[in-house]
């Protein structure tokens, strides 16, 4: 069965009774190169290419060359101002702890006879004498939880740390600086 298509010379029809297709036939030239032969092994994997070395500077090169710095110290001021925090409201804590109980066991006359003071009692300058050191050991009691937690940030971020373990250590045993100062307050009415 052949299909209404045109034909040129070299084409034959198309047979779909005969076994074996109809293909033109072999050019007689030659290869223009032979075939190269099969590799024996397989080739190596590719690598990536390093990257190549630094050049280094020569020996005399030294201003010019661009080294690699040590880190960057960094600076103590933050642990010094919590240490001077924590000092300087401990040593005010305990001069208005003194003067407190000072001026109250003045008032009560002696040591044992602390919890016979009336406060309703006290007369005007008498409160006058007590608020001024209560002022003050508010005033330092919370300038030495600043000191304290200032100490602890410059600890965290290694500023200063040497100086900020000290003022935590101070900020920790200052509030008991009380008890001393009562104490010595206390002495003279034993």
């Amino acid at each position: 069965m052949f299909y209404d298509c045109p034909m040129t010379q070299s084409q034959t029809p198309y047979d779909p009774n005969s076994a074996q297709p109809q293909y033109p036939p072999a050019s007689p030239v030659p290869p223009a190169y032979p075939a190269a032969p099969a590799p024996a092994y397989p080739a190596a994997p590719a690598y990536p290419a390093y990257p190549a070395a630094p050049a280094y500077p020569a020996a005399t090169d030294y201003a010019s060359a661009s080294m690699v710095s040590p880190p960057e110290k960094k600076s103590p001021v933050l642990g010094v101002v919590g240490l001077l925090l924590v000092v300087i409201c401990a040593v005010i804590w305990a001069i208005a702890g003194y003067l407190l109980f000072k001026n109250l066991f003045s008032f009560a006359g002696s040591s044992s006879d602390m919890t016979n003071i009336d406060v309703n009692s006290l007369t005007s300058a008498q409160m006058a004498m007590l608020r001024g050191p209560s002022i003050l050991l508010v005033v330092s009691g919370i300038g030495g939880l600043v000191g304290w937690i200032v100490s602890i940030v410059a600890t965290v971020q290694n500023k200063g740390r040497g100086f900020a373990i000290a003022g935590i250590i101070l900020g920790v045993i200052a509030p008991f600086v009380i008890f001393i100062s009562m104490a010595i307050a206390a002495a003279p009415y034993a």
